[in-house]
């Protein structure tokens, strides 16, 4: 199969994680003009901000309240579950450039049962009239509602969001679920007004929603705006020069509209400086640090080991270049070549029935309760598989509390699939056992504890693929893609963590976040995460227009610390030791009674040493020694 047949006929490198189908580019200019006027900081500083400020600072430190629990449903509906392993671009890009056209069911029904959510769309439009009046109702008391009431309408409201996010992503054609997603989105907002206290006249946007509002016109834009990839075949083509003159064209394409982006970017910066000095705090990441209960000393810790080891990044580069077969530097536009899968028997794609069985093999080193999960996922439906035309392009995991999690995946059978439904059962197994264990209004884990959880699912997947390997063509197939996975998890998100540090610090000196200087810092940056064997070109700089988790309040961290904490505890499953279990166990259930850096200090992960790191990168530097062996054999 050619690389024209292989290649999606609608890919977009602006499409990301969650969308408002119903926010078009209008919108978003109105969204700008509200919250420029909101800017002139005023509002921010009287006494009902204030205590929004404080509010938010409650929810950001995990100590979470009912409207820290429905803003994070009505902002993110699930994004933050499901990241495409890291979530990096690049990974983004060789996933859709995969072949699958096989499984690509125009026709099919989604192959999950949503029924323990509603009972189809008539019982989720009952539902929604009736809560509808009942908040309507609440709103216009001046004493609101009782803390039993608000509970209640706060899981009614959690299950619409669930229900109708992935009906609409089911089939993003549908008008009838588009209409049900807006009118749940407007009621999620009253519900978040009324857990507020607030009574209906107070129409004032609270700093929750302005918190949220640059992430929107992100989303708005870059759907209605944002460049297509387009349907060159010199994109894929086997001769790198004339694939880098394709990329060359596609690239300059973003440029007229790179600006308009990076005034987006700018405005997201001096929100998040603004909030950095409201809570006292030199920079806005120290704020966000504070917030996750990551100690600076730790962050500290990470960048400089980060920095330690960029020789394993050079390393991959250099070696990927040579799986590929090319004779020179590697650049930007030969990144997404298709690594070697091994022997054909390891290219064939593989059905559902098939995957379900790989998978509960792979995942057998999970105590007993995360293999009931599992197999729990396959029988009961909890996953829509397939791609279809109008289906949403990427991969998440969302639930309500009263029901089990559900995976939303474009599966085409190749080992790029699988990857990815290791990643995703380990959101799902995390989700189940949280809320088995929690209340409702803890059982919500952060971004770190979730990225943990999956990474160790991702991780037993990889060394599994690795240990099975029978040929050397297969080993190196195997060691190939664990690196790349590694590399795109740990130092692509390192990258884009330092960008955001960087970019703020660039603000807070007064200078201009152009599409320029932003290309500039980028560009610096690949240079020095990819090493001497990579050739910065024209192509590169403008990868930061494509990182949604550049408004997600530095999210990206969190990618390496969950490496770092789930490779010990991956292989102290796989070798049966001593308290892995419990380990594993307290992360699963705690949900969000505790944040992520609290649990991995608990389980003995001391990110302020070295100790952590070098176990970590020892093993990493074991799977490059290897590769480089067999390849040099070869």
């Amino acid at each position: 199969m050619n690389r024209e047949e292989r290649r999606s006929q609608d890919d977009d490198p602006k499409r990301i994680e969650e969308e408002d189908p119903g926010m078009k580019g209008e919108g978003a200019e109105d969204d700008l003009r509200a919250l420029e006027d909101s800017e002139e900081m005023q509002d921010l500083t009287d006494m009902e901000d204030a205590q929004d400020l404080e509010i938010l600072k409650i929810r950001r430190t995990k100590r979470l309240k009912c409207v820290a629990w429905i803003l994070v449903l009505a902002v993110t509906a699930g994004a933050l579950f499901g990241i495409l392993s890291g979530g990096a671009f690049g990974r983004w890009f060789h996933a859709k450039t995969q072949s699958g056209e096989a499984f690509v069911e125009e026709t099919s029904d989604p192959t999950w049962d949503l029924s323990s959510v509603y009972n189809g769309p008539e019982e989720a439009k009952r539902a929604l009239e009736t809560l509808q009046n009942e908040v309507e109702l609440a709103l216009s008391q001046p004493a609101g509602v009782d803390v039993e009431s608000l509970d209640r309408i706060m899981r009614t409201a959690e299950r619409l969001q669930v229900y109708a996010t992935l009906m609409r992503d089911a089939d993003m054609s549908n008008a009838e679920t588009k209409a049900l997603q807006t009118s749940v989105d407007a009621l999620v907002n009253k519900v978040m007004r009324l857990s507020q206290g607030a009574s209906a006249s107070e129409s004032e946007p609270s700093i929750f929603e302005l918190a949220g509002a640059y992430e929107r016109i992100y989303q708005s834009f870059s759907h209605s705006y944002g460049v297509e990839f387009g349907e060159d075949p010199e994109l894929f083509s086997e001769n790198a020069d004339r694939r880098y003159k394709a990329f060359r064209r596609w690239v300059a394409s973003q440029e007229p509209s790179a600006e308009v982006f990076a005034d987006i970017y700018e405005g997201k910066v001096g929100f998040d400086n603004y909030l950095a000095l409201m809570y006292g705090e030199a920079e806005a990441v120290d704020a966000y640090l504070a917030m996750d209960e990551f100690s600076p000393e730790s962050f500290d810790q990470l960048v400089s080991m980060t920095e330690q080891h960029l020789v394993l990044n050079h390393r991959w580069i250099a070696l990927r270049g040579e799986l590929t077969g090319l004779s020179g530097a590697m650049r930007f536009s030969d990144l997404f070549v298709d690594l070697p899968q091994g022997s054909d028997e390891a290219e064939a794609e593989v059905s559902i029935d098939q995957a379900g069985l790989y998978m509960q093999r792979v995942l057998s080193a999970l105590p007993d309760a995360g293999q009931t999960v599992v197999k729990r996922a396959f029988d009961e439906a909890w996953i829509d598989f397939y791609p279809r035309a109008d289906k949403y392009d990427g991969a998440y995991t969302y639930g309500a509390y009263e029901s089990h999690p559900f995976l939303l995946l474009n599966f085409t059978g190749n080992s790029d699939s699988l990857e990815e439904l290791a990643h995703e059962l380990g959101h799902a197994v995390h989700m189940t056992l949280s809320s088995q264990s929690q209340p409702f209004d803890t059982y919500y884990a952060d971004v770190a504890a979730s990225e943990w959880a999956a990474s160790v699912t991702e991780m037993l997947y990889h060394e599994d693929r690795v240990d099975r390997a029978e040929s050397k063509s297969e080993k190196i197939a195997a060691l190939a893609n664990y690196l790349d996975f590694l590399s795109s998890t740990y130092f692509d998100q390192m990258l884009a963590t330092e960008f955001e540090i960087e970019s703020h610090r660039m603000a807070q000196a007064g200078e201009d976040l152009s599409a320029e200087s932003l290309k500039d810092l980028w560009r610096s940056l690949t240079a020095k995460y990819m090493g001497p064997a990579y050739e910065v070109t024209e192509l590169d700089g403008y990868d930061w227009v494509s990182y949604p988790h550049l408004y997600w309040d530095f999210y990206m961290y969190k990618y390496a610390t969950g490496l770092i904490a789930g490779a010990p505890l991956t292989h102290s499953l796989l070798n049966n030791q001593s308290g892995a279990e419990d380990n594993w166990m307290r992360l699963m259930t705690a949900g969000g009674s505790k944040s992520g850096a609290v649990l991995m200090a608990e389980a003995g992960f001391d990110f302020e040493s070295e100790e952590i790191y070098k176990s970590f990168f020892f093993h990493w530097s074991e799977l490059m020694d290897e590769l480089e062996l067999l390849v040099n054999a070869s």
